[in-house]
């Protein structure tokens, strides 16, 4: 019996020696997480910015087709560039392309309109004075010498007003 309760003794001794291993290795392992957990989060930023950085510089031609805009970005976020993403963060990355998309479409053409509006209205102030130097030209003032300067040299100032408005 006294052999028994030295070999209980000695599984107990055991155990506690193999529990305590257990919990070190559990905080080591926590220690272990907590710091990978913080390199990946580092990680995402750089992989999301690169990410972004590609996306400008290689779809922005694309901007006025949302179909080869969508894969534009599907491929880059496919690429080996961005593979250290985990693949919650890929999948949050996909999602969030397929819902900005129609948004970035939108505002590209509200943008455009806009621009192409403006770009109308200068065309047409750009025919008007270039008409108006024209009309001038013809009139008999022309012919005199010091009238002819005074002409060009207001065709010019109005040109020169017109290019400095861009």
């Amino acid at each position: 019996m006294n052999d028994k309760l030295k070999e209980l003794d000695q599984l107990s001794k055991e155990f506690n020696q193999a529990k305590n291993e257990a919990n070190s290795t559990k905080s080591t392992l926590k220690v272990a997480q907590g710091k990978l957990s913080e390199q990946y989060s580092e990680l995402r930023v750089h992989l999301l910015s690169q990410f972004m950085s590609l996306a400008c510089s290689k779809c922005y031609k694309l901007l006025s087709n949302s179909k080869n805009l969508s894969q534009c970005f599907s491929k880059i976020a496919d690429s080996t560039n961005i593979r250290g993403l985990n693949k919650k963060d890929k999948d949050k990355l996909r999602r969030t392309i397929s819902q900005e998309i129609p948004k970035l479409i939108i505002d590209y053409s509200n943008r455009k309109e806009e621009l192409d509006y403006v770009l109308r209205k200068l065309d047409k102030k750009t025919l008007i004075t270039d008409k108006e130097c024209e009309f001038n030209k013809l009139k008999h003032e022309y012919k005199d010498r010091f009238q002819k300067i005074n002409i060009d040299r207001e065709c010019g100032n109005k040109k020169r007003i017109r290019k400095q408005s861009l």
